[in-house]
């Protein structure tokens, strides 16, 4: 009999219902498919029935889990539904996401990010920044829900319980419409001259900094630019338009450069690679709003 009410494990079931596939289920809650059958397991064992009969090939809900989808998943998501009009004292459930990350990471992007996100969404975050090691001991004391580190940190420090997602695995360039690069007459791309073309930047140029000490060892002390916007999509437009040399994710520009439309102005210099991955506890089910910061974040960083 189900004595406790334990949300989490009635999520895990609804998606385990819609998806019947365990590994499915494991995608959308960003959690091992481990974890999910453990949840599922525990469900079981508290109502004392079976909810899936499964195989190797496929699992099938049982006529207890089909009255229980029809039954207690409403109930479920209009519970959650209203609790997310409430913030209720440390004793209760807290309305916040507690975020671990690099200091470059989260001083020159996340905090802007969250400012934002916060609003729109009626919740906090708590960030913490820290070097990858102690974000990692924070997270096994179970005071972090999540945190962002370069791929580098190394798998000798990881233990069993910890789930890794790689979320960005990149390299950071300059492109520019074929007009653009006529500027350069052929010659080869120096800092003199990059400095001298129209730049269309984001209003966060954490990036383009970056990209200028990579490829040229220092930043540029004045750049023109023709626009700034925090909009990748408009950004990537103007730069196809001729408008000027942005910054970009090569997933981002990819398909223009076969097409001619874009050139990759650092193509012949050694690449600046950009890794990212998430870490959270294996046992971690993240509710909605954790889910919608995560995609929300990687979407932005993109």
């Amino acid at each position: 009999m189900l004595n406790n009410i334990d949300l989490s494990k009635i999520r895990v079931f609804k998606e385990v219902f819609l998806n019947l596939n365990i590994h499915r289920a494991s995608e959308s809650l960003h959690i091992s498919p481990s974890a999910v059958s453990q949840s599922l397991k525990n469900l079981e064992s508290e109502l004392g029935k079976q909810l899936f009969i499964r195989s190797k090939q496929r699992i099938l809900p049982t006529e207890l889990a089909k009255d229980f989808f029809e039954r207690i998943v409403p109930l479920y998501q209009n519970l959650t539904g209203e609790l997310a009009d409430f913030v209720l004292d440390p004793a209760g459930l807290v309305k916040t996401i507690r975020v671990g990350a690099p200091i470059h990471l989260g001083s020159e992007y996340l905090v802007n990010f969250i400012k934002k996100w916060e609003k729109k969404n009626d919740y906090l975050v708590d960030l913490y920044l820290a070097d990858s090691s102690t974000l990692l001991t924070k997270l096994k004391r179970g005071e972090l829900d999540m945190f962002f580190a370069e791929k580098e940190l190394s798998a000798k420090g990881l233990t069993r319980g910890i789930r890794r997602r790689s979320v960005i695995d990149d390299t950071l360039t300059f492109a520019c419409g074929p007009k653009i690069y006529d500027l350069l007459e052929g010659k080869s791309i120096r800092y003199n001259k990059m400095v001298k073309l129209p730049h269309l930047i984001k209003e966060d140029q954490s990036e383009l900094m970056e990209c200028y000490l990579h490829y040229f060892k220092k930043k540029p002390l004045s750049l023109s630019s023709k626009l700034i916007t925090n909009d990748s999509e408009s950004l990537l437009k103007a730069v196809v338009a001729n408008l000027g040399v942005g910054v970009f994710y090569y997933s981002q520009i990819e398909n223009y450069l076969v097409k001619g439309q874009l050139i990759d102005m650092m193509l012949e210099r050694k690449p600046l690679r950009k890794s990212l991955d998430l870490f959270q506890l294996d046992n971690f089910i993240p509710s909605d709003s954790h889910l919608s910061f995560v995609e929300q974040l990687l979407d932005s960083l993109k």
